[in-house]
């Protein structure tokens, strides 16, 4: 399959997260004060994912932060429930 998306990215919410990664958290107005490198600012980025293509995106744009995932990715974002929680929260 031939990616015809601009610059590369697989969707427009993807290439959003690459643009505020480059442009820092403090200037962009969709992720406010988020710091992807604390665990507040991380989880309050995903819980404001709305879909699946958002919240692999936040993904990236944490991944990119923290060159991989943070520590407290797996106890505070997959086992405390927040990845469950807001998947069941999108439109299916």
């Amino acid at each position: 399959m031939v990616d015809e998306t601009e610059g590369g990215f697989k969707s427009p919410e993807e290439k959003k997260a690459a643009e505020q990664f480059e442009a820092g958290a403090e200037d962009s107005s969709e992720q406010g004060e988020r710091d992807l490198t604390s665990k507040e600012g991380v989880i309050s980025l995903m819980r404001s994912s709305e879909d699946e293509k958002a919240w692999n995106a936040n993904c990236d744009a944490v991944k990119e932060a923290n060159n991989g995932y943070p520590e407290f990715w797996f106890p505070e974002i997959v086992q405390s429930g927040i990845l469950g929680e807001t998947q069941r929260s999108w439109k299916k």
